[in-house]
């Protein structure tokens, strides 16, 4: 290609096409170099081919720009304040421009002209900067708890049932296969296979696979991504699935593999840098009771936060890692949001929780795991031929929506009733419930209707006999709603 004071020594592809735009004819050449690179002179007349008018959806094309440039560019035409010019090109230098100012501008922009607020300054978003990595760190320090966790239960129970040989994770008869999943658990078979094949970079596969021709499942799982691991919870069996699940109080095995989802999704931003307080992804968490506590409001039958955003992470944790463990995330976090907000003057409480997907009563998380639910109270005694010799309190915890999860505590402050107690056959009923529960039932959403089902069976059959009994049900089996220091029964 050759014009009158320039050419270029390179092969070129040139594509030539007429657009119109307000009754005016544009000539757009696309240049793509198919091999070299572009010569020095390229850049004085490049952007003779692109066309700045935004609002005709043309955009003019992306030039490297010096230090020097990109400063002068950020102080003139964005008006951003820059106190110190050559500890802000020592910052682009170690950050990047992309990373710091591509990543962080819209927080301290006006949208209409698209220029800074007046007053912001470079620092602030160097200070936003270092804040979402030390988010980055904080986040992934607790889900690395989950992560060891999960892998350690699942390596565990599968093992327990199929054996230590590394070819029955790689089996897929050994998972519940349909012909929907069929192709997904094949993919995960073969992804699990190659991250144990030889050669490995890791020495302890090699080790094993060298020593003892089998890489064990706890091995294995120091290889495996937390993806992996989530979508083998997805597909083992269910009762692997449920020895699983109740190591974690309050939740059901399919809540259970949505945190675990969204965890592995914020992990891979964490690892990978990349910005984080705005995380927002695909998939969603179950409806909690953390949700209808801290009355979170609803858009479409939807809450607004804490679904598919970062906020919908913490609530995750809460459930997924100790009480304690969660108080220091928790205090970590607020000292974080402090910390960026004393710094950033420009930038709101109200608009950085916005942007994190925060409600604005998040802190209240701590309290409220455990309070403002329904409790079914359902005695086990001795008397009867059943191996526990302790009087049980299962606690259900429920919404006014199926229940969303499971408390089993003992309780023997309550003295055992008489044999010829005349709530007898009801303790039956009940011990039958709870056995089948425990036993072959794996989704613990059905138990909310279950025991409905058999205390109005049981009360329409006895109601005459029995209805003057008032006390003896509530000491038997009551339905108490907490509400502060009110409890109706």
């Amino acid at each position: 290609l050759q014009t009158k004071t320039h050419k270029l020594s390179v092969p070129l592809k040139i594509h030539l096409t007429a657009l119109a735009f307000n009754g005016m004819l544009y000539l757009v050449v696309v240049l793509r170099c198919l091999r070299g690179a572009w010569p020095v002179e390229f850049h004085a007349w490049a952007p003779l081919f692109y066309t700045n008018n935004q609002r005709e959806g043309i955009h003019m094309a992306k030039i490297f720009f010096t230090y020097e440039q990109q400063l002068n560019k950020l102080q003139l035409e964005k008006d951003l304040i820059i106190p110190n010019t050559t500890v802000a090109k020592l910052t682009l230098e170690k950050l990047s421009y992309y990373s710091l100012i591509g990543g962080y501008k819209q927080l301290f922009k006006h949208t209409p002209s698209q220029k800074y607020i007046y007053g912001v300054t470079f620092d602030e978003l160097v200070a936003f900067y270092y804040f979402d990595e030390e988010l980055r760190s904080l986040f992934m320090k607790y889900i690395l708890h989950v992560e060891r966790h999960i892998n350690s239960l699942l390596s565990y129970h599968f093992c327990e049932k199929y054996g230590e040989s590394d070819t029955e994770y790689l089996d897929i008869n050994n998972y519940t296969l349909t012909k929907k999943n069929h192709t997904q658990i094949n993919r995960l078979v073969h992804s699990m296979q190659k991250a144990i094949a030889l050669p490995s970079q890791y020495t302890y596969i090699s080790h094993h696979a060298n020593t003892y021709s089998n890489v064990p499942l706890w091995v294995a799982m120091n290889a495996f991504t937390f993806g992996q691991v989530s979508k083998m919870f997805q597909y083992i069996t269910n009762d692997v699935q449920y020895k699983i699940s109740q190591k974690f109080e309050h939740i059901t095995e399919r809540e259970l593999h949505q945190f675990i989802t969204v965890l592995a999704r914020c992990r891979n931003v964490c690892a990978h840098g990349e910005r984080l307080f705005s995380f927002r992804i695909h998939e969603t968490i179950p409806n909690t009771l953390l949700h209808k506590k801290l009355q979170i409001s609803q858009k479409n039958g939807s809450y607004i936060y804490g679904k598919q955003d970062l906020f919908s992470v913490v609530i995750a944790l809460r459930y997924l890692i100790s009480a304690e463990d969660f108080k220091a995330f928790k205090s970590g976090l607020v000292k974080l949001i402090n910390k960026v907000l004393k710094q950033c003057p420009h930038l709101t409480h109200e608009q950085l929780l916005k942007e994190m997907g925060f409600p604005e009563n998040w802190k209240k998380l701590c309290d409220t795991k455990n309070s403002c639910f329904y409790v079914i109270y359902a005695l086990q005694f001795s008397a009867f031929p059943h191996p526990l010799k302790y009087i049980h309190t299962l606690s259900f915890l429920m919404t006014i929506n199926p229940p969303e999860s499971l408390l089993l505590t003992q309780k023997d402050d309550l003295p055992p009733p008489e044999i010829n107690h005349p709530f007898h056959l009801f303790y039956k009923l009940i011990q039958f419930l709870l056995d089948t529960l425990f036993h072959h039932l794996g989704n613990f959403h059905r138990f909310h209707s279950l025991i409905l089902f058999i205390i109005n069976r049981f009360q329409k059959m006895h109601l005459r006999c029995y209805r003057c009994q008032l006390p003896a049900i509530i000491y038997l089996v009551g339905i108490q709603q907490h509400n502060g220091d009110n409890r109706h029964f």
